[in-house]
C-alpha cells in the first residue's frame, strides 16, 4: 500500500462496519484492543475482515435493547464471549446430533464446520460455514432455537445485520419489528 491508502476489500469492510454504525447512531468509542494474531491462533483459522472490523469499532455488546447479540473476543459471558459462544453453542450441536438428529452442516473444528458469531436473546444463533480457506467467503446461516431449521443468510456478517435491522432481509421467526428503527447498540465493557 501507498502512503497509507486503503486496498478496495478493506475499504469495502470499514464502509460496512460503518453503515451498520451509522444505523444504529453508535457515538465514536475507543476502539477495541484485539490480539487477532492470538485469537485465530487458538481458533486454528483466520477470521473474516468485516468482523474484525466489527470487534474493535463495536466492542462487546447488543443490538436492540438486547434482542441481538455478537459475540467477540473481549466479550464477557457465553453471549458476549467468542471462545465461550462457540463452546456453548458447538456443544449443544454436538448434543443434538448425538442424539440422532441430523445436522446439515459440520462442526468446528471439522473441515467446513460452522463456527457461532451471534444470537438472539430468544437463543436463535447466527453461525459461519467455513467452508473455503478464505474467511470473508463464509456464508452466514441462521439455526432457529429448539429446531431443525437453518436459513442461509447472504453476508458477510455485517451485511446481514444490517439487512435485518433495516427490513431487507425478513425472517418469520425473529422479532418482527427490527426493521421499524430508530435502531441502538449498547456496548458493554470489554475486557482488557
Amino acid at each position: 500500500m501507498l502512503g497509507g491508502e486503503r486496498s478496495g476489500s478493506q475499504r469495502m469492510t470499514q464502509d460496512a462496519v460503518e453503515q451498520l454504525a451509522q444505523l444504529v447512531r453508535l457515538t465514536y468509542q475507543d476502539r477495541v484492543v484485539v490480539d487477532w494474531v492470538e485469537v485465530e491462533r487458538e481458533l486454528g483459522r483466520q477470521l473474516p475482515t468485516d468482523y474484525k472490523e466489527f470487534a474493535t469499532r463495536f466492542g462487546p455488546g447488543h443490538f436492540e435493547d438486547g434482542y441481538l447479540w455478537v459475540a467477540v473476543p473481549q466479550g464477557e459471558g457465553h453471549r458476549l464471549n467468542f471462545f465461550e459462544s462457540l463452546d456453548v453453542n458447538i456443544g449443544v450441536l454436538r448434543d443434538v446430533r448425538s442424539s440422532g438428529v441430523a445436522i446439515p452442516y459440520p462442526l468446528y473444528p471439522e473441515n467446513g464446520g460452522v463456527i457461532p458469531w451471534g444470537s438472539t436473546v430468544d437463543g436463535d444463533v447466527f453461525f459461519w460455514v467455513t467452508e473455503y480457506d478464505d474467511p470473508n467467503r463464509w456464508p452466514v446461516v441462521l439455526n432457529e432455537v429448539r429446531t431443525t431449521h437453518w436459513i442461509e443468510l447472504d453476508g458477510p456478517m455485517t451485511r446481514v445485520l444490517h439487512s435485518i435491522l433495516t427490513d431487507r432481509v425478513r425472517i418469520g421467526f425473529l422479532q418482527q419489528d427490527l426493521g421499524a428503527g430508530p435502531h441502538s447498540f449498547c456496548r458493554t465493557d470489554p475486557r482488557h
